[in-house]
């Protein structure tokens, strides 16, 4: 468990050792040796079973504790209505604002980004954006294939002073050699091949920090039961170790909502009956958090082909069949 992890914790409320337990989702062990640690340096300080801040380490917890959200996200709502629309060459949707909202939430309360190198694989989501306008990460990353994304990511960085460096890039090349073992968070949304899977996480794995954190979507709709076990199967081999899955905050809003543009998927080869418009957002991608245990091994570290088994298997039911 990281220091500010538990100073972000406290500085909330005084809590037990038994609350602490309960919310930080710590080893034990782990949590009992830092506690005695932050007590000695007299960071933290322990009065009627509470534990609490100092206030100097209050003082410096509070540039990194961000409850409220509101002008980041009103700033990312106007930046997704005026972003470059899906460029179906990249295979690219849409989260929804929602589910980015909700995400950010969930790297902030693991103190994931405070002061920390954050890199993106993919951004047509414009995670960076939200992420950089908190002030939080010391830096956000993204390495993107399509150039329209990359320009107007730096053109909305530029506007408002966003501290977000953009990389052209493609997973299926070596990870840029400045960014081996640099970063503290990797976050992606990976096509659901193995092979694509395999290269994404890799470009990952390779880009941490030792217990570096790691966050991919990865679906059911598109993902048999089969490949999850061969992708726990990759982590495992990569010393990785799943920490956290949350599902209801991967939700995808489809930019076309006609029935038609269902049949130009890969899932109209199975039905056999006709097709309405989506009532709900149907697609819901799981966000997984992994943990590197010591330092990340990537299992591909040079350059792979970028064909269609890169993006597309018979178990993408969500690919568009006119890729190639």
């Amino acid at each position: 468990m990281e220091k500010l992890h538990l100073y972000l914790t406290l500085y909330q409320k005084p809590l037990s050792f038994w609350e602490l337990l309960k919310v930080t989702d710590a080893y034990g062990s782990d949590l009992i040796n830092l506690l005695n640690q932050e007590l000695n340096s007299k960071r933290v300080l322990y009065k009627n079973y509470k534990f609490y801040l100092s206030e100097k380490t209050r003082k410096e917890t509070k540039p990194f504790y961000h409850p409220d959200l509101k002008s980041e996200y009103d700033l990312y709502l106007k930046c997704v209505k005026q972003r470059p629309e899906v460029n179906e060459l990249f295979w690219q949707d849409y989260l929804s604002p929602e589910s980015v909202l909700t995400r950010v939430k969930f790297l902030i309360s693991h103190a994931d980004i405070q002061n920390k190198r954050v890199l993106i694989l993919g951004d047509d989501d414009l995670l960076s954006i939200f992420l950089a306008a908190t002030g939080l990460p010391k830096e956000v990353v993204v390495i993107e294939i399509d150039e329209a994304v990359l320009d107007y990511i730096d053109s909305v960085a530029t506007k408002h002073k966003l501290k977000i460096k953009t990389i052209s890039y493609n997973a299926a090349e070596p990870l840029p050699s400045n960014l081996i073992g640099k970063v503290d968070t990797f976050i992606t949304e990976p096509v659901e091949t193995i092979f694509g899977l395999k290269a994404c996480l890799s470009r990952g794995a390779q880009s941490l920090v030792p217990n570096g954190s790691l966050y991919f979507g990865l679906s059911r709709i598109d993902s048999t039961l089969k490949k999850w076990y061969e992708i726990q199967k990759m982590l495992n081999q990569m010393n990785l170790c799943i920490t956290d899955l949350v599902k209801g905050i991967g939700k995808y809003k489809d930019p076309k909502a006609e029935p038609e543009y269902y049949q130009h998927l890969f899932l109209s080869k199975k039905i056999n009956f006709p097709l309405t418009t989506p009532t709900l957002d149907f697609y819901d991608s799981a966000f997984i958090r992994c943990k590197a245990v010591g330092k990340a091994k990537p299992l591909i570290k040079g350059s792979v082909k970028f064909n269609k088994s890169f993006y597309q298997d018979n178990s993408v039911m969500t690919m568009y069949l006119d890729k190639e």
